[in-house]
C-alpha cells in the first residue's frame, strides 16, 4: 500500500484540507501533484527528526510572518511550542502573531508580552542576552504597530466603544514598558521615545477626530439635530476620556501636560455650551442641552483632573525618590569596602581642616585684640584730658569769687585763657595721633584679614574635596 511521506519532517500524518495535503506535524502544505510524487510503497517506518521538523516549521512561520499572515504565524507557532515547549523562537513568534491579530475590541499586547517573556525563560543561558534584546525591540514595535491600529479607528469613530478600547491599549502599553523596565535591560531613550510617540500621535489623532466630529455635526442650526448632537457629544466625550488617561497615567510627559490640559479644558467647555436646534416655524431655537447639574459635573471634572495630576506627580516623585534610595542602599550594601574608603577620605580631609580652623580662631582673636587696644586713650589724648580737668578746676574756683571781685578773678581768667590755648593745641596733637593710631590699627587688621583669607582658601579647597567625595557617596546608583 502506498503512503504519502512529508518531505520536510518525514511524518506520514497528512490530511486533505481545502484541496491541499497538509502535514499535521509541521504544517507544510502540498498540492495533489506534489503529494503523488511523495507516495511510497509498503509500510512506512516513521522516525520524525524533531530538530529538523522544528527548523522546517520555523521557516514556514517566518515566511508567513514576512508575508503578513499573522493568523497562520500564531497557529503554526502554537503547534511548534506544543511539540517542543523549549523552543524559544516558537514562543516569540506566537507572541508576534498574537499582537498582530489584535482587533479594536481585543488588544492582545499583554498576551504577546507574556509570550515574549516565556520565550526568554526557555532560552538557553547562552541565548538569554540575544533574546532579551529581541523581545525588547519587538515589544516597542508592537506598541507602535497597535498605536496605528487604534489611531485609525479613532479617526473613524471616537465614540465610547472605540475610546474604551483605546484606553485599554494605552494601559497595556504603559504596563508593557514598565514590565520591560522590571525584567530587561532596556534602553531608557528608546522607551521614552516610544511612549512619547504614542501620546503625541494619539493627541494629534484626537484633535483630528474632533474636527471630523465637528464637521459631521455641522455648522448651521438646520443640521444640528438631536440625533447629531448626541452622536457628537458621545464622540467628544470619548476624546475627553482618552485625554484624561494620557494626562493622569502617561509617564515622562511633563512638558506636554499643560498643552493636554488646556485642550481638555477648551473641549470640555465646548460640550458645556453645546446643544441641538429645532425650527419652531419662525426661527431656530435650542432644543437639547446639558442640565445645570451636568454642566457643573463637567467643570468639576476638569478641576479634579488638575488636582489628581498634581497629586500623582507628587506621588510619583516621592516614589521615585524612595525607589532610588533603595537602589542606593542596595549598592552600598554590595560595595561596603568602597563606602568605607570614601568615608575614610572624608575623615582624613576633615582632620586636615582642623589646624586651619584653629588658625582662623586665633586670627579672629588677634583682630579683636588689635581693635580693642586701639580703643585705649593714647598719650596725646591723656594730655588733653588733664588740661580739661585743670580748666574745670579753674572754672570752679572762679565761681567762688563774686562778680565784682575783679582783683581775685583776673589771674584766674588769665590762667583759664592759657589753659584753653593749651587744650586747643593738645586736641590738635591728639587728633593727629589718633589718626596715626587708626592707620596703624587698620594696617594690622588688613594684614590679619589677608592671612585669614589665605587660610580660608585652604579650607575651601579641602571642603570642595569633601563635597566631591560626598557627591560620590550620595549620587544615584
Amino acid at each position: 500500500m502506498k503512503r504519502i511521506v512529508c518531505e520536510m519532517c518525514g511524518s506520514n500524518d497528512l490530511i486533505k484540507k481545502d484541496g491541499l495535503f497538509v502535514c499535521e506535524n509541521c504544517g507544510t502544505k502540498y498540492t495533489l501533484e506534489e503529494a503523488k510524487k511523495m507516495m511510497v510503497e509498503g509500510t512506512v517506518q516513521v522516525e520524525i527528526n524533531t530538530s529538523k521538523s522544528d527548523a522546517n516549521l520555523l521557516e514556514v512561520i517566518k515566511t508567513a510572518c514576512a508575508t503578513g499572515n499573522s493568523k497562520e504565524v500564531f497557529e503554526l507557532a502554537s503547534r511548534l511550542v506544543e511539540n517542543n515547549p523549549s523552543n524559544w523562537e516558537g514562543w516569540f513568534y506566537k507572541g508576534v502573531g498574537a499582537y498582530k491579530e489584535s482587533a479594536i475590541d481585543k488588544c492582545r499586547l499583554s498576551e504577546a508580552l507574556a509570550l515574549f517573556f516565556k520565550a526568554y525563560s526557555v532560552a538557553g543561558e547562552d541565548k538569554k542576552e540575544e533574546v532579551e534584546k529581541i523581545i525588547c525591540k519587538e515589544t516597542l514595535d508592537a506598541i507602535k504597530y497597535l498605536r496605528q491600529l487604534f489611531c485609525l479607528a479613532l479617526l473613524a469613530d471616537s465614540g465610547a466603544d472605540v475610546s474604551e478600547s483605546a484606553i485599554d491599549y494605552l494601559s497595556d502599553a504603559v504596563s508593557a514598558v514598565a514590565d520591560l523596565y522590571d525584567e530587561c535591560s532596556i534602553d531608557d531613550v528608546a522607551t521614552h521615545e516610544c511612549i512619547c510617540g504614542v501620546s503625541q500621535e494619539f493627541f494629534d489623532t484626537l484633535k483630528a477626530a474632533v474636527r471630523r466630529a465637528n464637521a459631521d455635526f455641522g455648522t448651521h442650526y438646520s443640521v444640528m439635530t438631536d440625533e447629531k448632537w448626541e452622536k457628537w457629544l458621545d464622540q467628544v466625550d470619548g476624546v475627553l476620556d482618552i485625554l484624561e488617561y494620557l494626562i493622569l497615567y502617561f509617564p515622562a510627559l511633563s512638558k506636554s501636560i499643560p498643552v493636554y490640559l488646556d485642550y481638555f479644558n477648551k473641549l470640555n467647555n465646548i460640550t458645556i455650551d453645546s446643544c441641538s436646534y429645532v425650527f419652531d416655524g419662525d426661527s431656530y431655537s435650542e432644543h437639547m442641552f446639558l442640565t445645570n447639574e451636568a454642566k457643573k459635573m463637567r467643570r468639576q471634572r476638569y478641576d479634579n483632573l488638575r488636582k489628581q495630576r498634581d497629586e500623582r506627580i507628587a506621588d510619583n516623585k516621592a516614589l521615585e525618590e524612595e525607589v532610588q534610595q533603595c537602589k542606593n542602599d542596595l549598592y552600598w550594601k554590595e560595595h561596603e569596602d568602597e563606602k568605607k574608603s570614601l568615608l575614610a577620605q572624608i575623615d582624613d580631609l576633615k582632620e586636615q581642616q582642623k589646624p586651619y580652623n584653629e588658625q582662623i580662631i586665633q586670627i579672629d582673636n588677634e583682630i579683636k585684640e588689635v581693635k580693642a587696644a586701639n580703643k585705649n586713650p593714647i598719650n596725646e589724648e591723656k594730655v588733653a584730658s588733664i588740661i580739661e580737668e585743670k580748666i574745670e578746676a579753674v572754672k570752679k574756683e572762679l565761681k567762688s569769687y563774686g562778680l565784682l571781685d575783679f582783683k581775685g578773678r583776673k589771674p584766674l581768667k588769665l590762667q583759664l585763657k592759657q589753659l584753653n590755648s593749651e587744650l586747643k593745641e593738645a586736641n590738635k596733637l591728639a587728633r593727629n595721633a589718633r589718626y596715626e593710631a587708626n592707620m596703624e590699627m587698620n594696617k594690622k587688621v588688613n594684614d590679619l584679614v589677608r592671612q585669614k583669607n589665605r587660610v580660608l582658601d585652604k579650607i575651601a579647597d579641602l571642603t570642595k574635596k569633601i563635597n566631591g567625595v560626598n557627591n560620590e557617596l550620595n549620587r544615584d546608583r
